[in-house]
C-alpha cells in the first residue's frame, strides 16, 4: 500500500483581517485547501491556522513556532494589519529562516489583500525590513473587497491561480527531495 505524503502549510493572517472580513479568511483556507487537493495525487494539503488567536501581550506559544517550523509553506494574507502585527511578521522571520535552512527553493506565498504602499511611509524599522523582504518575492494581488463581491466562478479563477502556484511549489519541493505526488494536470 502507498502511503500518502501530507504537505502542510502554516495560514498567515492577522486577526483583525478576519473579524473585518471573515468570508476572506474561510475562502483562502477552505477553498485553497481545496483546489490545491484537486491537482494532487497520492498527497494530501493541509492549511493551518491559528483560529483562537494570539492577542497583545500573550506569549507566543512554542507550539505556534513548532507548526510554523514543521509547514512546507507559508502563507501570507498580506495587508497593513499584518504588518502591523508582531506575531505575523514572526510567522515570516520563524519560516524564512526554516526556508533559507533547506535551501531548495522558495516556499513562502505572499497573497496581497489590501494595499500597502498607501502606509508604507508610517512603518517601523522592523516593518520595513519584514515588507523589504517580502515584497521582492513573487505575490498573487487578491483584493479583499474585489474579492468578496466577485461572483463565484471570479473567486474560484483567482484561488485556482494561487493554488496552481502551491501546487508548483509542491512539485519542486518532491523534486528535490527525491520523491513525491503525482499531480494531475
Amino acid at each position: 500500500m502507498q502511503t500518502r505524503r501530507t504537505f502542510t502549510a502554516f495560514f498567515s493572517y492577522a486577526h483583525h483581517d478576519a473579524d473585518t472580513d471573515p468570508q476572506l479568511v474561510e475562502a483562502f483556507t477552505v477553498a485553497l485547501e481545496k483546489r490545491v487537493n484537486a491537482k494532487l495525487t497520492n498527497a494530501r494539503f493541509i492549511i493551518w491556522r491559528d483560529a483562537e488567536g494570539l492577542r497583545t501581550g500573550d506569549k507566543w506559544a512554542q507550539k505556534l513556532e513548532e507548526v510554523v517550523r514543521s509547514s512546507d509553506i507559508l502563507i501570507v494574507l498580506l495587508t497593513p494589519r499584518w504588518i502591523d502585527s508582531d506575531f505575523c511578521r514572526k510567522e515570516y522571520l520563524v519560516f524564512e529562516e526554516v526556508e533559507a535552512a533547506r535551501n531548495v527553493g522558495e516556499y513562502i506565498v505572499p497573497i496581497l489583500a489590501r494595499s500597502i504602499e498607501k502606509v508604507e511611509k508610517y512603518f517601523t524599522k522592523d516593518q520595513t525590513e519584514v515588507w523589504a523582504r517580502l515584497s521582492q518575492r513573487q505575490y498573487a494581488k487578491a483584493n479583499a473587497v474585489k474579492f468578496l463581491t466577485l461572483g463565484e466562478p471570479g473567486r474560484t479563477a483567482l484561488i485556482d491561480d494561487i493554488a496552481e502556484d502551491i501546487e508548483g511549489r509542491i512539485e519542486l519541493m518532491c523534486l528535490a527531495l527525491g520523491s513525491g505526488p503525482k499531480v494531475v494536470k
